[in-house]
């Protein structure tokens, strides 16, 4: 709630400061993108975790294979920006985004004797909703073209769900057949993002790059760490 009201102020801010310039010449510019972004470490606790379970296991005159696959993230978002006026090629604003984020899917196969087969499987997906403040400056290479170099810092709700099942001697030794549990955490997000913009008549593209760094989540009886901080990839439009 406080991040909130601390977003709406600043926006208020915003809003009278550019008031302030005149409306002369002033435009208010709306734009969406499609975002992706990489697994960015979001893999290396979860890697981790089982290849250290399938050893503890295999120490112990079991055998056992160990695989972790990870999905990188993609989401949308959507905003307004202000020119000011009084610095050209300078814009401010915000947006609001939500991206299906990072996942990781875990399997632990006990193969042969002394117990003989099984396996765990437990997937983990998470989501994030942000709001960011953004800033940009834009430099004219050609007519129709220029760089952007923009830069966001705000707030975002993180959400995580893992879902379990056994089989096999799996089942038999830990006696849990299927489960899930999910957490929600909040924190500061930010990036910074370097694109080319090609200008229309009516509205501007924009394809780009994006480094982000998310709140982290520590390890606990539930999940492994989720740690995500990933390059990425955009295409937009401004109008």
């Amino acid at each position: 709630m406080k991040l909130c009201k601390l977003i709406s102020g600043l926006f208020l801010i915003l809003s009278i400061t550019e008031m302030s310039h005149g409306e002369e010449g002033r435009k208010t510019l709306l734009f969406g993108t499609l975002d992706y972004f990489g697994v960015g470490g979001f893999n290396e606790s979860f890697e981790k975790t089982t290849n250290d379970a399938a050893n503890v296991i295999a120490n112990a005159g079991q055998p056992a294979n160990a695989k972790t696959e990870t999905k990188a993230g993609y989401g949308a978002r959507f905003g307004i920006m202000f020119p000011i006026q009084s610095v050209n090629g300078f814009e401010a604003g915000g947006s609001i985004g939500y991206l299906v984020g990072p996942q990781a899917e875990q399997t632990l196969e006990v193969v042969g004797p002394p117990l003989g087969n099984g396996n765990l499987k437990q997937t983990t997906k998470t989501d994030f909703f942000r709001f960011l403040l953004e800033i940009a400056e834009k430099v004219k290479i050609r007519d129709n073209v220029s760089l952007r170099l923009g830069a966001g810092l705000g707030g975002v709700s993180c959400h995580a769900k893992e879902n379990h099942s056994t089989s096999g001697s799996v089942l038999a030794v830990t006696g849990i057949a299927s489960g899930s549990s999910s957490e929600t955490w909040t924190g500061f997000t930010w990036e910074i993002s370097p694109a080319l913009v090609l200008e229309g008549a009516s509205a501007s593209f924009e394809i780009g790059l994006r480094y982000a760094q998310f709140p982290s989540k520590n390890e606990n009886d539930n999940f492994d760490k989720i740690k995500w901080a990933p390059i990425g990839a955009y295409l937009g439009v401004e109008f």
